[in-house]
């Protein structure tokens, strides 16, 4: 699947986002958008900033979608992930701005789309965890009303109009003959698929009068570069690959590439980044190789395992200074008593350890 995807660049200014209130001209509405304070266009052609940089998000990032999933929903915490992975749609909203040498078209776009795809996201996750390892906590959002409907609810409170039919008579009827009371399990799987099938299509929303198109992903026919392209001449071969819209599109792909390959992630403990974690088994492939590890691996990187240890053998060294013995630091770090006087051992001899 991930030979599949279509190499996706993505545009990063560090440091221009910010924040502006729009407003609806019918309604009067006001809404915060995030904005680069660049023209209205396509984003990608637009003049660039000096710390300008394009990355590959399906190919540097593989686990991007879970850091969008961990990012608070709130105008501090989607700035931050804007300003280290760039906008989610690319600014296709348009607001007028009063400047001294006159009125000028900036591109935004509209906080609710990230407010409403990060709650989305984690909702989603939070279903793939559950069929995954705790199954017994479907029942708390996924109900048989009858021997042929099941609903899922958000919250067990919420009123019936805001159930969402899962599989019915009247809805999904093919369904029925596969799933019966209490299985959750595949209602489960198929409430994950139409959700996701839904991203991959792309929205549609109105907008100051204007539809605006975001997110979705698209086949196409693309060229694979052969090995030997210049020395040949030639443009390599056609192949069919899915290519997202735009980051919001690439998110949503990176799910349902997690979800139809049954793939795990680790949140790396030291500088918080998530990465693909392989079976021991398993031969790593050869794009994203700092993103995946064995599934006993607990860093992403081996810069971030050397950091670990050195906060360890501190930490160890601070706790012996403290009056602690080597037993009781070895159980606190979860190492043995051997390592741990080895870290803490003064240069000096004749110093004798507090066992």
């Amino acid at each position: 699947m991930a030979d599949e995807l279509a190499d996706f660049p993505w545009r990063v200014d560090p440091g221009a986002y910010s924040w502006v209130m729009a407003e609806d001209p019918g309604t009067g509405r006001q809404y915060p958008c995030l904005t680069a304070g660049l023209p209205a266009g396509p984003y990608f052609m637009l003049p660039q900033y000096r710390e300008t940089r394009i990355y590959q998000p399906l190919h540097d990032e593989p686990a991007l979608f879970r850091t969008f999933a961990d990012t608070p929903p709130n105008i501090d915490g989607i700035g931050a992930f804007a300003n280290k992975y760039g906008p989610l749609v690319g600014f296709n909203g348009t607001m007028t701005l009063q400047r001294p040498n006159g009125p000028v078209q900036i591109g935004t776009e509209e906080a609710s789309i990230w407010f409403e795809n990060i709650l989305e996201m984690r909702c989603l996750l939070d279903v793939v965890t559950m069929v995954n390892e705790r199954p017994q906590d479907l029942e708390r959002h996924f109900h048989w009303t009858s021997a042929d409907r099941v609903v899922w609810v958000e919250d067990p409170t919420d009123a019936p109009e805001r159930e969402k039919v899962i599989t019915s008579p009247d809805h999904r009827p093919d369904l029925l003959a596969y799933v019966r009371p209490p299985d959750l399990r595949w209602p489960a799987y198929a409430f994950l698929q139409d959700s996701v099938n839904g991203k991959l299509v792309g929205t549609r929303r109105e907008l100051d009068g204007e539809f605006l198109a975001f997110g979705g992903v698209t086949p196409a026919l693309l060229w694979d570069p052969s090995p030997n392209q210049h020395r040949r001449r030639s443009l390599g071969c056609l192949s069919l690959h899915l290519r997202p819209r735009d980051l919001l599109g690439a998110l949503w792909l990176q799910l349902a590439v997690a979800i139809a390959g049954n793939k795990q992630y680790r949140s790396c403990p030291v500088c918080g980044r998530w990465f693909e974690l392989l079976s021991d088994s398993s031969r790593r492939p050869q794009r994203g190789k700092a993103t995946a590890g064995r599934a006993s691996r607990f860093y992403c990187s081996t810069s971030c395992r050397v950091t670990a240890y050195r906060r360890r053998k501190q930490e160890a060294r601070s706790r012996h200074a403290a009056g602690e013995s080597i037993d009781v630091i070895a159980c606190a770090l979860d190492s043995d008593p051997e390592t741990v006087r080895t870290w803490i051992e003064l240069p000096r001899r004749g110093r004798r350890i507090k066992e």
